[in-house]
């Protein structure tokens, strides 16, 4: 059996700007922390591995406001795409040039030109006027897992960062609703991939075989071993934007949940078995696809 110290504390957090010639980070902080409580919960054997990190590897994008796709990859190169093209095109920034980063973990717009992007030790970046509201490093903490994604809310005005164990840290106007370390069950296999409900006051946690979780106002529809089995480990889990949710594999077999709307699955022999690495979901439930390559791909009428 193992332990883990649960800490909780209160944090306030003061963003400031930095100067110019920093280009195009804008995120600074000064961080208080206060510990209120520490716990010490028995967590039986977890036996899932955490997922095996590429730097070459696409894993986040979004769209510009002149209709690119911008695509980062492992190791923080970030390259414009033109609609539906599956070639680079120019190079925005090299995060690796700027940046000591523990390999980059995922990306989401953050409004307007803005950027967020997040490092596998929970380092986050403001890019391009994306307001900073903090970070795991900023709270002088050290993930227990790798973070694995990044989760604007609803309205813009935070982020989730989740980790590889289920762990979860809520920033700016971002509420904690629980994580999976907080259930005390072990995980058989790592956590990929989270989405939150319309309102902002709850969030699914998606593993890679296809168990689901849900906290706060979000509610429980089934998950991939309830109904049946995984052809390929899940990826990503998309909201529908009502009461619902899509859980897609790494090679394009999708099950819905819920409201959710069923679109098509994408596979072999399309994509010559290049596997999903991110999604990008709307308010309507169509949603995007990233594969590992940076293409990206439109199966959930989203059209990328």
């Amino acid at each position: 059996m193992r332990f883990m110290l649960r800490i909780l504390v209160t944090v306030g957090v003061a963003a400031v700007s930095v100067g110019a010639d920093t280009g195009p980070l804008v995120g600074a902080e000064v961080v208080t922390a206060e510990v209120v409580a520490v716990e010490v919960v028995a967590v039986e054997g977890s036996g899932y591995e955490e997922p095996v990190f590429n730097p070459k590897a696409a894993v986040g994008f979004a769209r510009s406001s002149d209709g690119l796709n911008l695509v980062i990859t492992g190791s923080g190169l970030l390259r414009e795409y033109a609609p539906r093209a599956f070639t680079p095109g120019a190079t925005r920034m090299d995060l690796g040039e700027v940046y000591d980063h523990a390999g980059i973990a995922g990306l989401v717009g953050a409004g307007g030109e803005g950027l967020w992007v997040v490092a596998r030790d929970g380092g986050v970046f403001a890019l391009y006027g994306a307001e900073f509201f903090g970070s795991v490093p900023s709270l002088g903490l050290v993930p227990r897992a790798v973070i694995v994604e990044i989760e604007p809310t609803p309205s813009g005005g935070g982020y989730w960062l989740l980790g590889a164990d289920g762990g979860v840290f809520a920033f700016g106007d971002a509420s904690f609703e629980g994580s999976v370390p907080q259930l005390g069950v072990g995980l058989n296999a790592a956590i990929v991939d989270m989405a939150s409900t319309p309102t902002g006051n709850g969030y699914w946690i998606l593993g890679s075989d296809g168990g689901v979780f849900a906290f706060g106002d979000a509610k429980f529809h089934g998950s991939v071993p309830t109904v049946g089995t995984l052809t390929t480990p899940a990826a990503a889990i998309v909201g529908s934007g009502g009461d619902g949710y899509t859980i897609i594999e790494e090679l394009g077999h999708t099950r819905v949940f819920g409201d959710a709307v069923f679109f098509r699955h994408y596979g072999p022999p399309d994509y010559a078995q290049v596997p999903v690495t991110a999604v990008v979901g709307s308010a309507t439930g169509a949603y995007g696809l990233l594969l590992s390559d940076g293409r990206t791909i439109g199966p959930g009428g989203f059209f990328p």
